[in-house]
């Protein structure tokens, strides 16, 4: 089994108390396989001064981030992330802020963090990206060769085709999940409704799962047809076809 690899918005130190459910099963999870957790530092720091990385150990957990500059914030995490995709895949368009000009920074940052992530990866690492911040993660890492397992859980409901269409880049948005090996949602509704909206061929099963995010069990292989669980890791073999799509 390889390494752990988790990405996520933000992060914490798996050996603290944390809230939040993401938080909460990433820390059982990491604190029981070690590995790495890479996201966001939550700092703001000054136009050309945000190429660095940090690093700390944290048990056996080794806590990667990186910097984002204002222009950054603003569009990949206040604009796109919370302005426009969080209100929209909740159903509240009326609260959305449909602004073209975000989806700049979304990218952007994504690329800044498959670009950040790239020279730390070992080959037989499995690679976990979380929520609807890093959505195309898996496409940006793919771009440049990564062949590593990816797999991708959304904490957020998934919205129906027509609600879908009224977000910018909607379509390059929903194409950047099949980067991903294997693909995970809240519920069965969430599962029907991304099978609606991709129109898989047909999907595979995946030959490992990462268990037990709320109960911290280790990897293991997994010989049913589809994951049982919403917190699968991705196949063993590079992905030819749609990713396999699971529900919690």
């Amino acid at each position: 089994m390889g390494r752990l690899v988790v990405v996520s918005n933000r992060i914490a130190d798996p050996r603290k108390t944390a809230a939040g459910g993401l938080a909460v099963a990433t820390a059982e999870v990491l604190n029981n396989t070690g590995g790495v957790w890479f996201g966001w530092s939550g700092k703001i720091a000054a136009e050309g001064a945000a190429d660095g990385v940090h690093s700390q150990q944290a048990g056996p957990v080794k806590l990667v981030t990186v910097d984002l500059t204002q222009e950054d914030y603003d569009a990949y995490y206040v604009g796109y992330s919370n302005g426009v995709l969080w209100p929209v895949f909740h159903y509240r368009l009326d609260l959305a802020d449909f602004d073209a000009g975000y989806i700049g920074g979304y990218r952007r940052v994504n690329q800044q963090f498959a670009r950040k992530l790239l020279p730390l990866l070992r080959p037989d690492d499995v690679i976990w990206v979380h929520d609807y911040h890093l959505i195309p993660l898996a496409a940006e890492l793919r771009a440049p060769g990564c062949q590593q397992r990816i797999g991708f859980f959304l904490h957020i409901p998934l919205p129906p085709p027509l609600m879908l269409a009224a977000i910018p880049g909607h379509d390059w948005l929903i194409r950047a999940l099949f980067a991903y090996d294997l693909v995970g949602f809240q519920s069965q509704a969430d599962w029907g409704t991304s099978r609606a909206t991709s129109k898989p061929r047909r999907t595979r099963s995946a030959s490992r799962r990462i268990a037990g995010a709320r109960s911290g069990a280790p990897c293991r292989p997994a010989r049913t047809r589809s994951a049982s669980t919403s917190t699968s890791s991705p196949s063993s073999r590079r992905r030819t076809r749609p990713p396999t799509c699971t529900s919690a």
